[in-house]
């Protein structure tokens, strides 16, 4: 037990460079939907219609004759079309009193020792929420095999982990986990980028909030969860050149109702996936917004979050909107193509 939580608090404290910067050549697959599959598009489209704040990734908040905020909706990705956004709100940084993002514990490469030895002790499973318990050899090893090269471990080790902390493991494909250690993601940059303006930054949560909602799901739903991953593995290029198409545009809305669509076709229970949209977004909503509000009231604050957060009815755009602010959408230059 103690030579694995070693282990993992080295991964996430010492994160050495990539030797090459492998290419992710992913497809967009709502563009091909709209093309080959029109109804289903069609009925995605309506219900992102219907989702509140869910075409913008940038909001302008105000009340009364004070000065503005801004709710920018970031990807937890290192692709450069992604990265160039950090360029298009550089001026919000400057002109911010202050820059909130999701947590400042987790930094690659400026981990808070301590947030690392919480992290690595809940990752690993009790012994009532080991894997064996749940999955057949073949699915185990299955996973193990996937997850132990990303993490740099051993499938033995990986073995021992929680399903939550191999579903994330899993979300990423190899080409977006080896370029992030190189050029980490928006939210790293960003941060760096605020520093750099002379505009110091503050964590909307703790490590403690973030790993209570992961672990918060029942362990059938974690199980349902990781095999779906698990099974979506081989198409996350594809979902991440979604996802960064989808952001670029605004359309949170779209990405919404794709992701919950595409990830209930791998389920063995559908609801599973807002069981664990509850515990992820509106569980952690309700406290980032509490601690955004009160910074906003203070003085103009840039509240950089990932962009599934701003949308919905339990989302942040709708919590400010509902409490007096007005929220007007953000137009932003893109960076990717419509190819």
């Amino acid at each position: 037990m103690r030579r694995l939580i070693a282990g993992l608090v080295l991964t996430f404290a010492f994160i050495a460079p990539a030797a090459a910067q492998p290419a992710c050549r992913g497809d967009d697959l709502v563009a091909r939907m709209k093309k080959d599959e029109p109804q289903r598009y069609e009925r995605l489209a309506r219900e992102a219609a219907a989702i509140p704040f869910g075409a913008a990734r940038m909001y302008r908040l105000s009340k009364g004759d004070g000065p503005p905020s801004y709710l920018f909706g970031t990807m937890h990705s290192s692709d450069p079309r992604a990265l160039a956004w950090i360029d298009q709100i550089e001026p919000r940084l400057a002109e911010a009193d202050i820059v909130a993002i999701e947590n400042t514990q987790v930094d690659p490469g400026r981990i808070d020792p301590a947030a690392a030895f919480k992290m690595a002790t809940m990752m690993i499973a009790k012994p009532n929420e080991l894997l064996s318990r749940y999955l057949d050899e073949a699915e185990l090893n299955g996973v193990a095999a996937l997850v132990a090269p990303k993490m740099a471990m051993s499938p033995a080790a990986a073995k021992r982990l929680r399903p939550w902390a191999l579903m994330l493991s899993l979300a990423y494909p190899d080409c977006e986990s080896t370029r992030a250690k190189q050029d980490g993601v928006v939210d790293f940059n960003l941060r760096l980028r605020a520093e750099t303006l002379g505009t110091p930054v503050q964590g909307l949560e703790t490590i403690e909030d973030m790993l209570a909602a992961l672990n918060e799901p029942a362990m059938e739903a974690q199980i349902d969860v990781l095999r779906s991953a698990k099974a979506m593995f081989g198409m996350m290029e594809d979902v991440m050149e979604t996802m960064t198409r989808l952001l670029d545009r605004g359309e949170t809305g779209l990405l919404s109702a794709y992701a919950r669509d595409e990830t209930a076709r791998t389920l063995k229970d559908p609801r599973n996936y807002d069981v664990f949209m509850r515990s992820l977004l509106d569980r952690r909503n309700a406290g980032m917004f509490a601690s955004a509000r009160a910074l906003v009231e203070q003085g103009p604050t840039v509240i950089a979050v990932g962009a599934l957060h701003l949308p919905g009815e339990k989302g942040l755009a709708k919590m400010f909107a509902d409490a007096g602010y007005k929220v007007e959408p953000v137009v932003l230059q893109r960076t990717t193509s419509d190819e």
